[in-house]
């Protein structure tokens, strides 16, 4: 296992993202209003609009049982703070994917090594389809962050001896983002289990205090 210590390099790296990110901002141009209708606000985005308007004005998710409310709710608080502008929620989406690619630098130098980490926040920092899905108001972004954030709080509690409380929490958090999530702790847990980093007692306590939260 790896420092989780941060590092200088990763920098230039979050640089380029946010770059790559602002020049697809401004070539978007989502704060008009033709964009906003005509290409902003279409298929499963207008879904997800619209369940944040019935959360914002009547606290209610509109009869709607197809729909987790983790996406939702987050454009409704958006929208309560800022108003109703779904350009901003995209802009606070690119600081999410920015976010992503710091998690995955992090992820990438604990589990492999330095280099490793830095390989693979270059490649998810150029990626055009990040770029691209962190302006669609759709789950993407916020789910891959929030994921990102539990595995990494996940590798701190077993080879840093950290507590697993808050990865649960936030693994709990993705699956209310999308019904995927459902499967996560499973397969957290089994990595808990082949690693072989604790003791059986360990492990057993770990693995009912991981599922119990998340539960």
């Amino acid at each position: 296992m790896r420092s989780f210590d941060t590092k200088n390099q990763i920098w230039p790296i979050i640089l380029i993202a946010l770059i790559i990110r602002v020049i697809f901002l401004i070539c978007f141009k989502p704060w008009l209003a033709s964009v906003e209708s005509n290409q902003i606000l279409q298929s499963d985005a207008m879904g997800y609009h619209n369940l944040a308007l019935c959360i914002l004005n009547g606290f209610s998710f509109c009869g709607n049982a197809f729909r987790t409310p983790g996406y939702p709710f987050f454009v409704a608080v958006i929208y309560y703070i800022f108003g109703v502008h779904p350009w901003i929620a995209l802009i606070l989406q690119i600081i999410l994917s920015i976010l992503s690619v710091y998690l995955v630098y992090r992820i990438g130098a604990a589990l492999i090594s330095e280099k490793a980490g830095l390989w693979a926040a270059l490649f998810l920092a150029i990626d055009p389809h990040q770029a691209y899905h962190s302006l669609t108001l759709t789950t993407d972004t916020i789910f891959v962050t929030v994921f990102l954030a539990a595995v990494l709080s996940f590798l701190k509690a077993v080879y840093a001896d950290k507590r697993i409380v808050f990865s649960a929490v936030l693994c709990g958090i993705a699956a209310l983002i999308r019904p995927i999530g459902l499967l996560f702790p499973i397969a957290l847990v089994f990595f808990m289990f082949i690693t072989k980093r604790l003791s059986f007692r360990r492990f057993f306590a770990s693995s009912a205090v991981f599922i119990g939260i998340y539960s």
